[in-house]
């Protein structure tokens, strides 16, 4: 299902729920949509179905883990998701985990980061991400 509306659909992917539920409620203060997932199945399943316009990822799900996501997405150039702007929060970011998902990946946050912070650069990202559909 294609996103054919001017609606701003943000998928959070983040096991702790009260975190995701934090940033939940920023995205849907500013008017956006938000669909959350704990787990790595739960994600793929809702990134196949719906596209996003940003995604924010934890590295570090109960059930899988978010580079996983981040290869499953960029591998299939035909996948809804392919070209969404993907945003990393995350405690759990090494070096090896950055330099092997640096190229697939818009930003990264390490934990504990500024809630403002994050809802800014996913609000760059989207606007930026919008006006290169439009331009296409």
């Amino acid at each position: 299902m294609r996103n054919l509306t001017n609606k701003t659909y943000v998928l959070i992917i983040e096991d702790e729920i009260e975190i995701s539920n934090m940033i939940s409620e920023e995205f849907q203060a500013l008017g956006h949509i938000t669909v959350q997932a704990e787990s790595l199945n739960e994600a793929m399943s809702k990134a196949s179905n719906q596209e996003f316009s940003v995604i924010v990822l934890d590295m570090k799900l109960k059930k899988g883990s978010g580079d996983e996501f981040v290869k499953n997405i960029r591998s299939d150039k035909k996948h809804i998701n392919f070209s969404s702007p993907i945003v990393v929060a995350s405690g759990c970011l090494t070096g090896s985990i950055l330099s092997e998902i640096s190229g697939d990946i818009s930003h990264a946050f390490v934990k504990p980061y500024d809630m403002g912070n994050l809802v800014k650069k996913c609000e760059e990202l989207m606007a930026a991400s919008a006006s290169d559909s439009a331009a296409a």
